[in-house]
């Protein structure tokens, strides 16, 4: 039996370093989906429309005719990361430029947000949070049965008779 529970979908602010804290939700697998389509939907368009990474922040990284499958990987999971972020974020705090002043929460600031070290795994830490949780329990994709291993029946039966091994010093 499989227990279906509703994800706690709440905004709530979420510390994921220190002094940055976002008000967000965690990601079900449809947001997961959506972001992941149109960042593919970004990436085909990149070849007719180049200047498609300059919202994101990324105007001077235009691979064009490039086609390293490394480089459109990384391009693809940074835009996914950052069409979640548009999704499930609603403000943040603690975010700032470098003069101090508070960045505004847009498509331009997500990218550069993404761009600093260690920022783009806090953050999808906190987002797949819910989707991690179901599938490292064993509930989120198969029917598994839930519970204690204590409950579960033996599956193998009784030899009956002791196992021979071999003696000492064979070879």
């Amino acid at each position: 039996m499989i227990r279906l529970a509703k994800i706690d979908r709440t905004m709530r602010p979420r510390e994921i370093a220190p002094g940055v804290s976002l008000t967000m939700r965690p990601a079900s697998s449809i947001d997961i989906d959506q972001a992941q389509g149109e960042a593919s939907r970004v990436l085909a368009a990149l070849f007719t429309a180049p200047d498609t990474l300059e919202d994101f922040g990324l105007g001077d990284y235009l691979p064009g005719t490039d086609t390293d499958a490394e480089k459109l990987l990384g391009l693809s999971s940074y835009l996914t990361a950052a069409l979640l972020m548009e999704q499930i974020v609603e403000s943040w705090e603690g975010v700032a430029d470098e003069s101090g002043e508070p960045q505004p929460f847009n498509r331009a600031s997500i990218g550069l947000f993404l761009l600093h070290p260690g920022m783009k795994d806090a953050f999808e830490r906190e987002a797949y949070s819910a989707v991690r949780l179901e599938r490292d329990e064993g509930n989120g994709f198969a029917a598994s049965e839930t519970g204690s291993a204590g409950a579960a029946g033996t599956t193998a039966g009784d030899a009956g008779r002791p196992a021979t091994t071999a003696e000492r010093g064979a070879r």
